[in-house]
């Protein structure tokens, strides 16, 4: 999973997505990442963008420790980057927040708030929509999907950028685009709902 995690279609979609942030605000205080696998978006954001906090969410745990142990242990100090092993669905969204899980080095489950003014998710193709339409509204919200259909934990792929719009209206998009990658498509969408 590591190794598969900085392919050379994986590390092109994150430079392709903090290149197209960069042109939209270069700074965020509170970034959610859904799906955050590793963690590994985080070498490509910390590069590019100023944040105040990152809060990865991934329901593997052997993802989330190596995201807290390895990838981004240097942004550990008073969980600036953190992971939390949890379902997306189980993310508690409220008007203006979310709570987020967090385990702390005892063991304890800690309910933490969060306000993000960014959410990534560049995994769509492996969830529903729900996700999308729970988050908060004034926040931005940047998604990648793919075609690859073939691939059984891919429940939710997209055949085009249109359809890609169909599944998650936006208000206010900023970006739209694809990315022609070696055998597949991948599609973005940055905006507002």
């Amino acid at each position: 999973n590591i190794i598969d995690g900085f392919s050379r279609g994986q590390v092109a979609s994150k430079v392709w997505l903090v290149n197209e942030l960069e042109k939209i605000d270069s700074t965020f205080e509170n970034i959610l990442i859904y799906a955050g696998w590793c963690g590994q978006l985080v070498l490509f954001l910390e590069k590019v963008l100023d944040f105040e906090h990152i809060r990865i969410i991934d329901k593997d745990p052997v993802a989330c420790a190596i995201s807290d142990r390895v990838i981004n242990n240097h942004l550990i100090k008073d969980w600036r980057v953190k992971s939390s092993c949890a379902n997306i669905e189980d993310i508690e969204q409220y008007l203006n927040h979310c709570h987020i899980p967090l385990i702390n080095r005892a063991g304890d489950k800690i309910m933490s708030k969060f306000s993000p003014d960014l959410i990534i998710n560049t995994s769509a193709e492996h969830m529903n929509e729900d996700w999308f339409y729970n988050i908060k509204k004034d926040c931005i919200v940047a998604i990648q999907s793919n075609n690859l259909f073939d691939i059984e934990e891919h429940t939710n792929c997209v055949t085009s950028i249109d359809a890609m719009k169909k599944k998650f209206k936006m208000n206010e998009i900023f970006y739209e685009g694809e990315l022609q990658l070696q055998g597949y498509k991948r599609f973005m969408l940055i905006g507002k709902k």
